[in-house]
Parts: structure tokens; sequence; C-alpha cells
């Protein structure tokens, strides 16, 4: 008999908040540029592989830790939708993800992190 709690991946590491800026172009220095999306998501390497486990019919867990701030409950509320345990998270109110601001500049096809 498996348990209903068996784990096939279990996955620790950083997490990050990715707010992205589509950009036309790489804007020039001391000038406005009118974005064309902007977009926040979840993203890192621990996170993006655990989002692709579990996509593909994995049960996944993260067994790192997060905060308490607005960021780590963003994170939290996107992987229980993307199907992933959560219970082996650690709450401490001194870990936060990391936040990442990365535009695009969709002239060129390329991004700055």
């Amino acid at each position: 008999m498996i348990s209903e709690h068996c784990i096939d991946v279990l996955c620790l590491g950083c997490l990050t908040v990715d707010d992205l800026l589509l950009s036309p172009f790489w804007p020039e220095t001391d000038t406005k540029t009118r974005l064309l999306a902007r977009d926040r998501q979840g993203g890192g390497l621990t996170g993006n592989a655990m989002v692709a486990a579990s996509r593909f019919g994995a049960k996944v867990a993260y067994g790192g830790s997060l905060g308490f701030d607005e960021d780590s409950q963003f994170l939290r509320d996107l992987y229980l939708k993307e199907g992933i345990n959560l219970t082996t998270c650690r709450s401490d109110p001194q870990y936060r993800p990391i936040r990442s601001t990365i535009v695009i500049d969709q002239a060129q096809n390329t991004r700055t992190i």
C-alpha cells in the first residue's frame, strides 16, 4: 500500500519572485520607455524544477523555507495551485524568496536580470 503522503521529488533550494518587464527595445540612458507588458511569476532553478516535475505528474514537495511576507505568500499560493506539497516547507519570518526584475528587450529577443 502506498501512503497518500508519498513524495516522488523533494526539492530544496531558493525560490524567486520574478517581475518581468517587456520593453520594445533596450532604453537609452536618461530616457523614458513605455513597457509593452508586465508580469509577476515564480522562478528560480528550484521553483521552475518543482513546477515542471509536478506538471509531468510527479508528486512534488518543497523542503526549504519561506517567510510570512507578501512574496512568500505569492509563492505559496502559486505552488499550491500547481499541486506542490508544502507540508515540508519551513515557515520562518527571517526567510524570504529572492526578488528579481527581468527586462526583456523584444527587438533583440534578450533579457537582463
